[in-house]
């Protein structure tokens, strides 16, 4: 049976570092490539995060899937852009319809930046955490245990998803399905006809974790409401205090600097 799963343990730096640590230092990032639309800011949050990628040492079969799904959103979002986009400024080029200026050529390429930041972000802290350390971490900023245990089984049964879907094109595959030929509709029907099978497999295994759940007397707030805690409890070191406050301190200056100085902006560039 096939296996797919984003963690591996690694002796990285990065990895060190306590789960909360960890998760404050990628929202920052995701907070910030969505919150500025200067092309140079963007290019900064982006070169932080490949710094990261480059540190943290996340496999290349994790990568390679999500950077061409990143590289046909960024095309898709690009045309998007503009044809549908107000064209302002000095045009650079005319192809066709299409009237390429200065601040379209800026927000494509911001946006391009803010693609591959949130999912080369986002693979990072699945690659360099467990389950049980992202829910440790979201417990220490007192996110709710039944969000957090959903948030967990979701991410735990994510892999097992990809592995039931992969053996049941193989064995449809074997039964001479050939999903690689064909036109883009003839592919998607016969994607379908591997989705339902799928979705039967994903009930089952529901109910199978309902069941045993209930069987151990599961309860969110747990027994009588006495609080839950964890076999291994890790106390933030004052140095990851340090780095933790650092990403929130530029988060927080990053929005009154877009809120209420209109700075970071592709429109104050172009004025400028």
């Amino acid at each position: 049976m096939p296996s797919f799963s984003f963690y591996h343990q690694r002796d990285t730096y990065f990895q060190h570092l306590t789960p909360l640590t960890r998760i404050v230092i990628i929202f920052a990032l995701m907070t910030l490539s969505i919150l500025v639309n200067d092309v140079r800011a963007n290019l900064v949050v982006f070169g932080a995060t490949i710094a990261l990628y480059a540190t943290s040492r996340v496999e290349k079969r994790n990568v390679m899937p999500f950077v061409r799904i990143g590289a046909l959103l960024s095309v898709i979002f690009s045309l998007q852009w503009f044809i549908f986009a107000q064209a302002t400024g000095s045009i650079l080029f005319i192809i066709g319809p299409l009237h390429i200026t200065i601040s379209s050529l800026e927000g494509v390429i911001s946006n391009i930046f803010r693609i591959f930041v949130l999912i080369l972000s986002s693979i990072i802290l699945m690659s360099t955490t467990s389950e049980r350390e992202l829910v440790e971490g979201f417990r220490k900023v007192k996110v709710p245990y039944v969000v957090t245990f959903i948030f967990m089984l979701a991410l735990r049964f994510l892999p097992t998803l990809v592995g039931d879907l992969d053996t049941i094109k193989e064995a449809q595959m074997a039964r001479g399905t050939e999903y690689e030929k064909g036109s883009i509709l003839e592919r998607g029907k016969k994607l379908v006809s591997a989705l339902i099978p799928l979705l039967v497999i994903s009930f089952r295994r529901v109910e199978i974790v309902s069941n045993a759940l209930e069987a151990r007397a599961f309860q969110v707030g747990g027994f009588k409401g006495t609080p839950r805690t964890f076999y291994k409890q890790r106390d933030i070191p004052k140095k990851e205090v340090v780095i933790i406050s650092v990403c929130i301190a530029i988060v927080v200056i990053i929005i009154v600097a877009v809120l209420f100085y209109g700075l970071f902006s592709a429109q104050r560039l172009t004025a400028g």
